[in-house]
């Protein structure tokens, strides 16, 4: 299963999986057009792209996006 089908399934099991935060991280760049834009219209849901990202700095977003409470 990949992320988008996930995050899809996710969002479809209630209040929670409607709200809880969501980092995919992917090797896809701006150019695969339709998973960009499910994943931007999520306010919930980031993306990164795992090659531009050095250890650390990925370290400290998925900190970050734990720490995350949703409304």
């Amino acid at each position: 299963m990949d992320g988008m089908t996930m995050l899809t399934a996710l969002r479809l099991t209630g209040a929670w999986g409607n709200q809880v935060s969501v980092l995919l991280l992917t090797n896809l760049g701006s150019d695969d057009k339709l998973a960009m834009k499910e994943i931007t219209e999520d306010p919930h849901a980031q993306y990164l792209v795992k090659s531009n990202w050095p250890l650390g700095k990925l370290v400290e977003k998925v900190r970050e996006t734990i720490m995350h409470k949703a409304p």
